[in-house]
């Protein structure tokens, strides 16, 4: 099965046309050929104990023919960043697609139904100035962020972008205007709350459901009359109601109104809430006696009509934003994406760069269309998800050998 996932995804491109256009492969007669450039470095990251010796004695052995590791180490520069990203791009494509969650009835009302969550790297301290990251007047850490946008229904990567710490979720929260397709869903959580780009989601005739920022300035009709949110909820704890549903304005000049759902949290959720608040929170940051009573409840809001998605509905879509983080905590347990970025020395970040986009065309070549293979063969016997965890586990463990052994 292997051999032919290898076979599909690398042999199917034209490898060497891809290598020359974008400056990979400058001259004829090279030693390092990228597709076995490709396969040494799955074969190295899948040992789990990454580095450019290993990935340097792999490919010897794949071509028969000593290769040394400063030789890798000058393929990892801004000249070929070129190449991996586009074939990146290109695994995209053309990777075969699916996901249980496709089977959603309410999904099927949308063309693309994104989470959008990031992760944050450490690098070397070397790389401080590139990517920035905490100082504190002694010492210097640098960090990166990997910023990812998943599509629920088909489970595929639809943007993967590398950034500073310093670009944090709420400045990067526009960036989605440029990819968004008519009719598209896309499911947020508070660290991407942008006003101005939800209005903006809803004038591109797309969808969205987001958490509600409780310092937010709300309307409920067409004048400066304030939306008194604390108040209509605190009316609502009188009467023991423990859920709500309004329509209101954020701007009283503008005609368009949004939903505002919520429901209030159990007294465990609403305990770990606050030890949250206060973890995130600097000691002198004192939390406002409305921002301290909207702990009580999960507020969304949604241009989506009622007609569309019920309150309930919205609660599920919303619980779906775990598959994002599932994504990332597989790519550091299983493919130790960390460990492999933070083994770039030097100060040239596009060995980072290069790494990262090597790492996601492997998780995209390899694991994605094996995983998807057996995720629908199990969901359609037995209506169960298989575990990307445990499935990403099971495919490091075996790889190397499976590799070797199907691929001589």
């Amino acid at each position: 099965m292997l051999s032919s996932i290898i076979t599909k995804y690398l042999k199917g491109f034209d490898l060497s046309s891809l290598a020359k256009s974008t400056g990979f492969t400058k001259r004829q007669g090279g030693k390092i050929k990228p597709f076995d450039f490709l396969l040494s470095f799955f074969l190295a990251v899948s040992t789990k104990q990454f580095s450019l010796r290993k990935w340097s004695l792999e490919l010897s052995q794949l071509i028969g023919q000593e290769i040394s590791f400063q030789a890798i180490d000058k393929k990892l520069s801004y000249r070929h960043l070129t190449f991996v990203k586009q074939l990146f791009k290109l695994s995209l494509q053309n990777a075969d697609s699916f996901n249980s969650f496709s089977e959603t009835e309410i999904l099927k009302k949308y063309n693309r139904v994104l989470v959008e969550d990031s992760t944050i790297i450490k690098l070397s301290k070397k790389l401080y100035y590139h990517f920035s990251g905490v100082s504190n007047g002694k010492s210097k850490s640098a960090n990166a962020r990997i910023q990812l946008c998943l599509n629920l229904k088909d489970g595929a990567f639809e943007n993967v972008d590398l950034c500073t710490y310093s670009e944090n979720d709420t400045s990067y929260s526009s960036h989605i205007l440029s990819r968004l397709q008519k009719n598209d869903l896309i499911i947020r959580d508070l660290g991407y709350w942008k006003r101005s780009v939800l209005i903006a989601i809803d004038k591109l005739d797309s969808f969205f459901i987001s958490r509600l920022r409780s310092n937010t300035k709300l309307y409920k009709s067409l004048d400066n009359e304030d939306f008194n949110l604390v108040g209509k909820l605190k009316a609502l704890d009188q009467r023991g109601i423990k859920e709500f549903e309004y329509n209101c304005r954020f701007d009283p000049k503008e005609e368009t109104t949004f939903r505002i759902v919520g429901v209030r949290v159990s007294p465990d959720q609403l305990k770990q809430r606050a030890k949250n608040v206060i973890k995130s929170r600097h000691r002198d940051s004192k939390i406002t006696p409305n921002s301290e009573y909207l702990l009580n409840w999960s507020i969304y809001i949604t241009n989506v009509s009622q007609q569309d998605i019920s309150t309930a509905d919205i609660y599920n879509l919303y619980r779906l934003r775990w598959h994002i983080e599932m994504v990332f905590k597989n790519w550091k347990s299983n493919f130790n994406i960390q460990e492999l970025l933070a083994s770039s020395i030097g100060k040239c970040p596009a060995k980072v760069e290069m790494k990262m986009y090597l790492s996601l065309i492997y998780i995209v070549m390899i694991y994605q269309p094996t995983y998807n293979a057996f995720s629908k063969k199990i969901y359609e016997k037995k209506k169960k998800i298989l575990s990307p965890l445990k499935y990403g586990q099971f495919l490091i463990d075996n790889l190397s050998v499976l590799i070797k052994t199907n691929c001589k």
